[in-house]
C-alpha cells in the first residue's frame, strides 16, 4: 500500500512538474482571440461561401439578361388505322 501512494505521489508530482506554464508559453487574450479565429473551421467555411458568392455575383447570375428558349416536337403517328373488333 505504501508503494502505491509513493507511486502515486511521484506520478502526481511528475505531472504538475510539466504542465506548468513557462513565461514564453503564455499568450494574451488577444493573442488567443486570433489564434481561434483563425483556425476555427466554421469561420474559414464562412469566408470561402462570401468569396463564392461574391464571385458568382454578376448581370447573368443575378436575372438580368434575357431568355431564350426553343422547344420543337416533331410526332410522326399512324392515323389511318382499320379497327377490327371479334364479338364473341
Amino acid at each position: 500500500m505504501k508503494k502505491q501512494i509513493l507511486y502515486l505521489v511521484a506520478i502526481v508530482q511528475f505531472v504538475f512538474a510539466f504542465s506548468q506554464d513557462s513565461p514564453a508559453n503564455k499568450l494574451s487574450l488577444e493573442e488567443v482571440i486570433a489564434m481561434t479565429l483563425k483556425q476555427n473551421f466554421d469561420i474559414r467555411t464562412a469566408k470561402i461561401n462570401a468569396d463564392i458568392a461574391q464571385n458568382n455575383n454578376t448581370i447573368g447570375n443575378a436575372g438580368m439578361l434575357p431568355l431564350i428558349g426553343a422547344a420543337s416536337v416533331y410526332d410522326i403517328s399512324i392515323r389511318d388505322s382499320r379497327a377490327e373488333f371479334f364479338s364473341g
